[in-house]
This record gives C-alpha cells, sequence and structure tokens, in this order.
C-alpha cells in the first residue's frame, strides 16, 4: 500500500484517479479548496485549502507519490512542488497542447513552445495554454529531476466531463436527422477515456516510473469518419452524416474545436496525431470506443440524482457555446447544399 496526495481529487480527471488508487488498495489524502462535489469520498483525509496560499497548512507530511491535476501556473506549481520534494515522486498532469508547433507524430522529445524572455505568465490567458503548461513542466522536473512523472494526454472523455466536446457529438449522432460532419473524412482524431488514463496513472506510479509520457489514444489512427460512426453506432444512432469541406467551413468562419469539437484543420492537425507509442509500451491500454461512447451517453441523459450510476453531475463552469447551435448548423448545410448543386449545375 503507498501513501498518495492528490491535489484535486473531486473534479472529472481527480475522480476517476482517486477510485483507482483505492480500487488498488493505497491510502489516499486530498488537497483541495472544497469548492467542487465536497460530497465525494467522505473516508478519506482531506485537507481544506487554496494551493496558491495555503500550502502551509501542510507540515512535515510526505508521500509515496504526490499527484497534481490542476495546475496550470508555474509559481503555483513551484510552490507545491518544493513543498513536497522529499516526497517520493510527482505526477504532473499536462497537455499535448505544449509542442512548439507541432509535425504529424510528435514525440516526447520533439520541440515545446516558450514564452518570450518578456512575456508576462498569466494564468488566465488562454493564448498561452501550451507554453505555460511547458513551463509548469521544466518547474518540476527541476525539483524532483528523475522523480519527475510528467503526463502529456490530449482530449479526455467520458463520463462526468465537465466540457461538452465529446457530449456535443454523442447528442447530435442520437438524432433522427441529418447533421454536420467536418471534413475531410479521413482526418486523425485522438482522445482518451478518463478510466483508463487514471488506471494507467496508478500503475505507472506503483511501478516508480518517471519521465515524460504522450497519453494519447487510440492505439491506431482513428479517422474522423471511424470516430463518428463508431459513436452513431454504439448508442444506436439515427442521425445522417453531411459531410462538409474544410474550406467552406472555414471561409464561413467556423470555429474549428469550439463549434465543431474534436475538428481541426490541416495547419493545426497535428496537435490530434501525436505519437503515443512510448506511453502504450509502457502499459497505456484503451477500453473499445464503443464502450467510452455508451457510458458517456448514459451518464450524459441522466439525472442528477444520488442513487445514479453516474451522478452527481458534475457544475460545469461557463465556457462559452461548444458546438454549433442548430440554427447555425442549419443554415450552414443549406449554403452547403446550394454550393453542391451550383457545382452540379
Amino acid at each position: 500500500m503507498m501513501k498518495l496526495l492528490i491535489i484535486g481529487g473531486t473534479a472529472f480527471l481527480g475522480r476517476f484517479l482517486v477510485e483507482a488508487c483505492l480500487e488498488h488498495g493505497h491510502d489516499v489524502t486530498l488537497f483541495n479548496r472544497g469548492l467542487t462535489n465536497p460530497h465525494l469520498f467522505p473516508q478519506l483525509e482531506r485537507i481544506r485549502g487554496d494551493r496558491a496560499c495555503d500550502l502551509d497548512r501542510i507540515v512535515n507530511r510526505a508521500w509515496d507519490a504526490v499527484i497534481d491535476t490542476c495546475a496550470f501556473y508555474s509559481p503555483h506549481v513551484r510552490s507545491s512542488v518544493e513543498r513536497f520534494q522529499d516526497s517520493g515522486r510527482y505526477v504532473y498532469f499536462s497537455s499535448v497542447a505544449v509542442y512548439d508547433r507541432p509535425v504529424i507524430g510528435a514525440k516526447e522529445e520533439s520541440p515545446v513552445a516558450r514564452l518570450a524572455d518578456d512575456q508576462v505568465e498569466d494564468e488566465l490567458d488562454d493564448e498561452t495554454y501550451g507554453e505555460r503548461k511547458a513551463r509548469c513542466e521544466d518547474v518540476v522536473t527541476e525539483v524532483m529531476t528523475d522523480r519527475a512523472l510528467i503526463l502529456r494526454p490530449g482530449l479526455i472523455v467520458g463520463p462526468h466531463s465537465p466540457i461538452d466536446r465529446f457530449q456535443y457529438w454523442l447528442r447530435e449522432l442520437s438524432q433522427d436527422r441529418k447533421i454536420l460532419a467536418p471534413g475531410p473524412k479521413d482526418r486523425q482524431v485522438q482522445i482518451i477515456d478518463v478510466r483508463d488514463l487514471a488506471n494507467w496513472t496508478v500503475t505507472m506510479i506503483e511501478q516508480g516510473s518517471s519521465g515524460v509520457y504522450n497519453a494519447v489514444g487510440p492505439a491506431w489512427r482513428m479517422s474522423m469518419q471511424e470516430f463518428l460512426q463508431t459513436c452513431r453506432n454504439a448508442i444506436d444512432g439515427r442521425a445522417s452524416l453531411v459531410w462538409v469541406d474544410e474550406d467552406f467551413l472555414l471561409q464561413r468562419g467556423v470555429k474549428p474545436w469550439s463549434e465543431l469539437p474534436l475538428w481541426l484543420p490541416q495547419e493545426t492537425e497535428a496537435f490530434m496525431a501525436v505519437n503515443g507509442d512510448k506511453a502504450m509500451r509502457a502499459g497505456l491500454v484503451f477500453r473499445p470506443l464503443e464502450m467510452t461512447a455508451r457510458d458517456t451517453f448514459s451518464w450524459d441523459r441522466c439525472p442528477a440524482t444520488d442513487d445514479d450510476q453516474f451522478a452527481p453531475r458534475e457544475t460545469v463552469l461557463a465556457e462559452g457555446q461548444i458546438g454549433l447551435t442548430r440554427e447555425r448548423q442549419l443554415c450552414l448545410l443549406r449554403e452547403w447544399s446550394t454550393s453542391i448543386d451550383t457545382k452540379t449545375n
């Protein structure tokens, strides 16, 4: 049995990390503000506090590993990693967004983006998300050296996700109508089920692993067409896919990733085509996409009751519109149909 501290532990990834740790028989302590799902895991030791200013509430404690699920700002990371540098290992969840203008198949040693020397690091600046995560990685490695385990997931999906990117497609695919599918059909898509990521992370900690790993899936090159058709079949969806060209969408100002989740145009497609071989060699395995789709769809439709398998639902932070509105989608489909008719005639 290992003694593990999880910074966070009650939101999306954190809750599944806790469940995986408990399933493996480990002793878990949570450090968080108690704002998200405070009812979860009442049996565990909890230390209430904000990592930005309350780390002094933890004194003379060391763990076999500290798991950091929620850091985006390097001063916060430095404070926590220096506080816990006597612990056995520090696990930091980063992102594939760290790569600097990645090419298809970026590996762990590929160049990462850097903040300019005169650029002020602002934890609220979404434009520098990748650069800030890269700086956080540097801090963890600097302090913990060979006891640092840095994981770079792509898009994490599954039940209890607070962001609707995956759920958007499940809802659309469940409808008995035409829906807009972004071309090209063979554009690569990468996702990882939160439960697979959590289980593998705990195994890596048990094995004493260190270094940097791209935590992306699946184990093969999955196209947008395969993704949509597999999810539709898994949930018995009845939607009819209308494939629309990339140039058409860009010319009409459709926002990649937000208005059409999981869709990235050619100039940024490499962020969904990262090399995950190292993680798979280290034991990362993936459940079938059908299972992820069914479980997530079931959770997404269930009422927020405590006795439901996938409930209670997360408190979702506002992030603006995820996915096309029905009105905008209909407008685009009409324009696309007209353009096709014009080309045909």
